[in-house]
């Protein structure tokens, strides 16, 4: 699907408790930059301490199509 798809969206991309998916997710930002554009939605409720979780999306850039 990778090949075909415009938008790819990856959940649990910052987290203390599992760096591992950090690691993934700055990975893939590094990878896909020639034919995505990357965002980020990482807020969390003041009463959370730490950074978890978070959803990433890559869009495809159009020149691309």
């Amino acid at each position: 699907m990778r090949s075909h798809a415009r938008i790819i969206v990856h959940h649990d991309i910052h987290s203390q408790a599992c760096p591992d998916t950090t690691l993934l997710w700055k990975a893939l930002k590094q990878f896909e930059t020639p034919s995505f554009d990357t965002f980020e939605f990482t807020s969390q409720y003041p009463s959370v301490n730490g950074s978890f979780l978070g959803i990433g999306a890559m869009k495809r850039r159009s020149a691309q199509m």
